[in-house]
């Protein structure tokens, strides 16, 4: 039987997502009680796309709009085994130019610590600390989460305007190695990203000096969150335990999939040749969201990545690399929790989803 790991979700709330995340600001929402009917209208604007702009910020008012993370964490737990084991990923949104959130990141810390607190969840929550290296003090912070909180690993989010070498990580890194703890990062072209303005002194790579061009957000934040970026990481630091979120992502599988003659170009065949690389042997991949169909679908996978995934699992080497996460609650724009699980772990079989799901964890 096997002991599902799920290690990639999210249980903070809209109080901890600043104002103006989205076009509308959410204490407008929160205050008129609007959320519900937002998500809606949202949704409505583009039914045939699930993965797209709307529908990640309609889940996201959907399910953030409750009191606590331990409501949310509740909606999470009851779609899988009482001995499932949860990686709570923590995210640091007070730097990324879109004002200000009710609760800052340390009352979500605090809040993530008592609930780790509590008995009932003592043995199936791992909360990890986001670090974000423009927080004064962020060593410090992490020590006290670790040693004192009972967080059990380190968050990074790059896309927030931040590259994984910046040397005010570099400390954060080292404790990591001596505690031997897990570090997740995002690491692909999706997700949150920096809202605010763009300096020119980013226009400048600051490890390759290739000059950047000044474009949307959006896509300017693929800069920091570029595969290449780790390797200056991994070069000082070889046996940090490292596990890129999402694989690249689903746009990137795709590239790697169809084109012949481009796929060394995506992000997935950067992330494969550092888990191959002998060199840096604790590293790891998730699948988190990757592989969700993206048109409506009562398949809940897209059966073309899932055949991409296999072909992974059948590598001796990769198969000890890949680990189960489902992007809690992103997941649900998709489908429920409960069924995307279980038509994953029916479509790999018993042996492939214990690998994933238990082993490699």
């Amino acid at each position: 039987m096997t002991q599902i790991h799920n290690c990639h979700s999210h249980i903070f709330t809209l109080n901890h997502v600043p104002n103006n995340f989205i076009f509308i600001p959410l204490k407008v929402l929160t205050k008129y009680s609007l959320t519900r009917p937002l998500a809606r209208l949202l949704h409505s604007l583009n039914p045939f796309s699930n993965k797209d702009m709307f529908d990640r910020y309609a889940n996201f008012v959907k399910q953030g709009n409750q009191a606590k993370q331990e409501d949310i964490l509740n909606g999470l737990m009851k779609y899988y085994p009482s001995d499932t084991k949860f990686v709570i990923l923590s995210m640091d949104m007070d730097f990324m130019g879109a004002g200000k959130a009710k609760s800052n990141f340390i009352q979500q810390l605090d809040e993530l610590s008592k609930i780790k607190s509590k008995p009932e969840y003592q043995n199936r929550v791992i909360p990890f600390i986001c670090a974000d290296p423009r927080r004064n003090g962020i060593l410090d912070l992490v020590k006290d989460c670790i040693e004192n909180k009972g967080f059990g690993g380190i968050k990074l989010y790059p896309p927030l305007g931040y590259y994984p070498f910046d040397g005010r990580l570099e400390p954060v890194y080292e404790y990591a190695v001596s505690k031997n703890l897990p570090v997740m990062t995002h690491c692909t072209r999706g997700g949150i990203f920096y809202k605010g303005d763009i300096p020119d002194s980013w226009l400048t790579h600051p490890k390759t000096g290739k000059q950047l061009e000044n474009t949307k957000n959006k896509i300017f934040a693929q800069n920091f969150t570029d595969p290449d970026n780790y390797k200056y990481v991994l070069d000082k630091f070889p046996k940090l335990k490292l596990c890129f979120a999402h694989f690249g992502g689903a746009d990137e599988w795709k590239l790697y999939r169809d084109d012949e003659n481009n796929y060394k170009e995506s992000w997935i065949y950067k992330i494969k040749q550092l888990l191959i690389n002998k060199n840096y042997p604790n590293l790891f991949a998730d699948i988190s969201y990757t592989i969700s169909k993206v048109e409506e679908s009562s398949e809940l996978i897209d059966p073309e990545l899932l055949d991409v995934l296999n072909i992974f699992l059948s590598e001796p080497i990769i198969y000890q690399k890949i680990l189960f996460g489902s992007d809690f609650y992103m997941v649900n724009i998709e489908g429920s929790e409960y069924k995307f699980s279980i038509r994953l772990r029916k479509e790999l079989g018993e042996i492939a989803f214990k690998q994933i799901a238990e082993t490699n964890p």
